[in-house]
């Protein structure tokens, strides 16, 4: 907004986000990425996977299976332990009476019995979006056979190329899942994605320890041997090598992108690819929800350093079988096998600092299995180095809520965030129609309903400008009478068509006018369509960058701390100067003509480097601040000069 011919008023204009000016100029842009984003949609579940245990009495052969009579079933209880992490959704270890329930309306009526159910003969246990196609792959990780299932836009050209993304599973989980819940969303928003189980796991082959001493191979080197097969490990060494595979195996993809492949990961497989994001450069993207980052004290480490010891020289199992079971909260995972002695260096905190790739995290709000601080810390420290980090935490969850009512938040969130660094999308789409993400979930892939009655979650409201139109377009639909200006009576309809004004309905007393040439927004060299600026009567620039901080770069609050533009205002109404003169206003870049541009608006220390400066350096380099001198005045940032040069460059 460019304000202009300023008034001076009293407290009263320090309404909630209300700006009183003569004419206030808009960019071509604002119509295109403010005014018209709407509320994604809001997904209402019918879903089987989502609804609670029925009062329908257990069938006799569950009675018989729950051995200890608590209503679920372990992974040693299952009658069939293959189809358990297909059927176990919450991945918590159980499988309720709900989910059984829910595994078995998709099996065919001959094979009600999960026992009886072969793992060749399963079908999806999620129908399909109508645009994604499924196909079951192989993969080969060091001499051993992975399964995988590849999800693909259906319709596409042979020399169609999307980026990619790995799911990688968190204790216990399987292709079957969490990924098959998550993988045909992710597809159907313009994706390749692979879900694969890590050796030993559901499907996979297993890995092969030989009992006894090997015989000399014959000339093919062809053995025959007594062998023990190594099922659920759970290590560092095995698994970054699997996912490495996996990334190879979509690097091969005839319609992948090579170049856009990113990782997404739960639980375990979380922590599991925020250190993959260090240590394989082809990872572009990743998301990492509830993640176990690791971390082990000198004592754990130097007990893990003995077990190897120990391994090495035979003094105790090469490889856990009968020892390496899970303690603790984690017992329930009976199945399992930890090697401690094979995820030594492996640690994703201590791996972050090599991360270069953006990378999404979520948590959960009331987290019991790790520590959310250890998340949040490894996300500062990523956006401080400058790496695009987001930190997202889902309100009222424990760890497993993740894959219930959390789900469809986190998968959204997740969907935006690689729609924006594997796909270039910025949060407004072309003009062609609405936001992939924004693609309704079929009906087995939906979750509970938002609270309807949340003042936070109004739907959009009906013919209006659809989100992703064309600046002129939307700029059309609000100038009825099309002389080129808004009046109050044309704003009314923002009202009713975008969820900020509906929320916040106080009057609109400006006169709106559409900069079509770009004119303003050149003069004033504006670099973001969510710039402000404030000009008083004699065209002195006042203030200029963000409306408040509500939003920024990778994180957004709840309300405001700072409204700059009304602080601007309020002091300007007193005679006074702003406190604060200049900000950052996150946004997308506004494209002007940069002849025009850079001719009139060079470098300046007002116009450009106090903002930096206010918005980077000022809160510790003030006068009584903790850092060693002021930058808060250009005679201070001339006298420093030289170390600012060397600290910029230097990072």
């Amino acid at each position: 907004m460019w304000g202009k011919k300023m008034r001076s008023r009293k407290k009263e204009i320090a309404m909630k986000r209300t700006v009183c000016v003569d004419r206030i100029f808009l960019p071509n842009h604002f119509f295109g990425h403010f005014c018209f984003a709407v509320v994604l949609a809001v997904f209402t579940s019918t879903s089987a996977l989502a609804q609670e245990a029925t009062t329908a009495q257990a069938p006799a052969w569950f009675k018989q299976a729950d051995k200890n009579a608590d209503g679920k079933l372990s992974r040693d209880e299952a009658p069939n332990k293959e189809v358990f992490g297909d059927v176990d959704t919450d991945q918590d270890g159980f499988a309720s009476l709900s989910e059984v329930n829910a595994w078995l309306s998709t099996r065919p009526a001959s094979n009600l019995s999960p026992n009886n159910q072969p793992p060749q003969a399963r079908q999806d246990r999620a129908q399909l979006p109508d645009d994604v196609e499924k196909r079951s792959v192989t993969i080969w990780s060091d001499g051993t056979r992975m399964a995988g299932d590849l999800y693909l836009p259906k319709n596409r050209d042979a020399k169609d190329k999307f980026p990619a993304i790995v799911l990688c599973a968190g204790t216990g989980g399987t292709k079957g899942g969490t990924q098959a819940r998550v993988a045909p969303i992710f597809a159907a928003n313009g994706f390749v994605v692979l879900a694969f189980d890590y050796r030993g796991w559901g499907e996979s082959e297993s890995q092969l320890m030989a009992v006894e001493a090997q015989p000399k191979p014959v000339a093919n080197n062809e053995m025959s041997i007594k062998v023990k097969a190594l099922r659920w490990q759970m290590n560092y060494t095995d698994q970054t090598e699997d996912v490495r595979a996996a990334i190879s195996f979509l690097a091969g993809e005839p319609n992948v992108d090579k170049d856009k492949i990113g990782l997404w990961g739960s639980s375990y497989g979380g922590g599991l690819v925020t250190t993959m994001a260090a240590l394989d450069p082809r990872v572009k993207c990743v998301a990492a929800q509830v993640p176990g980052m690791g971390g082990r004290s000198p004592k754990a480490v130097s007990a893990a350093l003995d077990l190897a010891t120990k391994q090495a020289r035979g003094e105790i199992e090469p490889v856990p079988i009968e020892t390496g079971k899970m303690t603790g909260k984690m017992e329930r995972y009976s199945n399992m096998r930890v090697n401690p002695a094979k995820s030594v260096g492996f640690n994703a905190v201590e791996s972050a600092p090599q991360i270069k790739s953006p990378i999404i995290f979520i948590v959960a709000e009331n987290e019991e299995l790790s520590n959310n601080d250890t998340v949040e810390a490894v996300h500062k420290g990523l956006v401080e180095r400058g790496v695009p980090s987001a930190y997202h935490v889902i309100k009222g969850i424990t760890h497993y809520g993740i894959y219930r009512e959390g789900f469809d938040e986190a998968t959204k969130l997740e969907v935006a965030f690689f729609q924006k660094h594997l796909q270039g999308k910025s949060e407004v789409d072309s003009a062609s129609g609405n936001s992939a993400s924004e693609k309704p979930l079929l009906e087995s892939q939906k979750v509970d309903a938002p609270d309807q009655n949340k003042p936070d979650q109004n739907k959009p409201a009906a013919n209006g400008p659809a989100r992703g139109v064309s600046p002129e377009a939307a700029f059309r639909f609000l100038d009825a009478d099309k002389n080129g200006q808004l009046s109050e009576a044309e704003l009314g309809k923002l009202k009713q068509t975008v969820a900020a004004f509906r929320n916040n309905p106080q009057p609109i007393s400006a006169i709106y006018v559409h900069d079509k040439t770009k004119s303003f927004a050149t003069t004033l060299a504006a670099k973001t369509t969510t710039e402000v600026f404030l000009i008083d009567r004699k065209r002195t620039l006042i203030y200029r960058g963000a409306l408040d901080d509500q939003y920024g770069i990778n994180y957004n609050l709840d309300a405001p701390r700072r409204r700059y533009l009304l602080e601007a205002i309020d002091a300007y109404g007193r005679n006074e100067s702003p406190t604060i003169t200049a900000t950052a206003a996150p946004g997308c870049e506004l494209e002007l003509d940069s002849a025009t541009r850079d001719s009139k608006a060079d470098v300046t220390y007002y116009g450009d480097v106090a903002r930096i400066l206010q918005q980077n350096c000022v809160s510790c380099h003030r006068d009584n601040g903790i850092a060693p001198f002021s930058l808060a005045d250009l005679d201070s940032v001339q006298d420093h000069v030289s170390v600012i040069k060397r600290v910029v460059t230097e990072g």
